[in-house]
C-alpha cells in the first residue's frame, strides 16, 4: 500500500510536522505503525 501524506496548498507536510514535534519513543512507535500498513494495508471491520 501506498501512503501519500497530506501536503498544504503552502507546501506544509502537517502530519511529519506533528510527528517531529513527539517524544522520540512515540515517534518511534509512529513510523512502525507507518510501515506496517505500508506493507499489510488497513484491515477493516
Amino acid at each position: 500500500m501506498e501512503i501519500h501524506d497530506y501536503v498544504t496548498v503552502g507546501g506544509k507536510k502537517l502530519i511529519r510536522e506533528y510527528i517531529s514535534t513527539r517524544p522520540i519513543q512515540e515517534r518511534r512507535e509512529l513510523y512502525k505503525i507507518r510501515h506496517e500498513i505500508i506493507l499489510k494495508g488497513l484491515v477493516v471491520i
